[in-house]
């Protein structure tokens, strides 16, 4: 049997077509969203990219924005807040004269904007914070809160007016902060508050009370590390990603409406990316690093020091050598979403630092020097 010239290129190009078809189909169906796939997360917004740039924002807190503080829970937040005080903005804030308490706790410290008219009668103020218009969101109201409350709050207190808000936050080590929180429990720390979310004070159902007596300030002072972890509405647990996160994608503090696990993702996801759209986040382990680049983001200077090791870090360290190495290990394993959380941010930190050290020739020669001097001394 002969077969023809033109048969062979045929069948040529029948085989040909058919393996590039086959090709085309296991590329589209590796490279293109699975259905099941999509369907499941068409919630939410592509997933943030690590940001390789520090931000410099070119602003002035004190004459076109208000600065916003979600002061989180046991990440030395309490020592930044006061360094806040000492912002260099062209007029400094007024501590309130009080009998001893001015520079440990300055609550009631007022910072108002340079330039006001003295003749105006409501004067204008530059940051929110605990030290400066207190708790008035919710004691360390968290970002969902905040959102929700700061604008009104201003408007209330200092009248209508478009005002642009510039958020800026400390997070740490995830152990060591739940360790920090567990050991302040202990001490006697509640606090016990009403939360709200979606504009709605949460209902007592979806966060029941840890422990007898909670809701009426008792303390928990005979609490066991493993009842303080093992208690499912305990706000401590994963309290970063938490309070960065917009808590009204995940129907707020109802977990009946979705899967555990899908409620977690929402979250952490909705965490990172608040978390890389805010201007300026510290972490408390590298507090150095932390001023020289809130300094660098908002051409603001401090006029205090910053200890290079802050004490709540050694105070966590103390506690945390009581601890097993199996209890450290389980600590991490519950606030896993605060683990990938923190990763994440030493990420943008340090990627933000570099960007500092390479744009700032002051840092540079600042830094240079500081090596210098650090290298001499050892």
């Amino acid at each position: 049997m002969t077969i023809s010239m033109k048969s062979t290129t045929s069948y040529g190009f029948l085989l040909f077509s058919f393996v590039s078809f086959c090709f085309v189909g296991i590329i589209y169906y590796y490279v293109s969203p699975h259905p099941s796939i999509v369907s499941s997360v068409v919630w939410q917004r592509p997933a943030p990219k690590p940001d390789y740039r520090a931000i410099k924002t070119d602003i002035q807190a004190a004459t076109t924005g208000v600065m916003v503080f979600l002061h989180i829970q046991k990440t030395g937040g309490t020592e930044f807040g006061r360094h806040l005080l000492f912002l260099d903005v062209g007029k400094p804030c007024v501590l309130p004269k009080s009998k001893g308490r001015s520079v440990k706790m300055p609550k009631g410290t007022k910072c108002y904007r340079p330039g006001q008219s003295k003749r105006k009668k409501t004067k204008e103020m530059w940051l929110f914070s605990r030290y400066t218009t207190g708790w008035p969101c919710g004691v360390h109201a968290d970002w969902t809160e905040l959102h929700e409350c700061v604008e009104r709050t201003l408007k209330d207190r200092e009248g209508p007016k478009k005002r642009q808000f510039f958020y800026v936050t400390m997070l740490r080590e995830p152990v060591a902060r739940f360790v920090s929180e567990f050991a302040h429990v202990k001490r006697g720390a509640t606090w016990a508050r009403t939360h709200t979310c979606n504009k709605k004070k949460v209902p007592k159902r979806y966060l029941p009370d840890c422990y007898s007596g909670y809701s009426n300030r008792k303390p928990w002072t005979d609490v066991t590390l493993e009842k303080f972890l093992g208690c499912k509405s305990n706000l401590g647990i994963n309290r970063q990603t938490r309070m960065l996160a917009d808590l009204t994608l995940v129907d707020c503090y109802n977990t009946e409406t979705m899967a555990a696990e899908e409620r977690d993702r929402r979250m952490l996801d909705s965490a990172k990316l608040n978390l890389r759209s805010l201007p300026y986040v510290g972490l408390t382990e590298y507090q150095i690093e932390s001023k020289d680049l809130f300094e660098y983001t908002f051409d603001l200077q401090f006029s205090d020091t910053f200890d290079s090791q802050h004490e709540n870090v050694s105070k966590s360290e103390d506690t945390k050598d009581l601890l097993t190495e199996s209890d450290i290990q389980q600590i991490r394993d519950v606030n896993y979403l605060d683990v990938e959380l923190y990763d994440y941010a030493k990420m943008i930190f340090f990627q933000r630092v570099d960007a500092m050290r390479k744009n700032s020739s002051s840092f540079r020669n600042y830094f240079q020097n500081y090596l210098l001097v650090d290298s001499n001394n050892t």
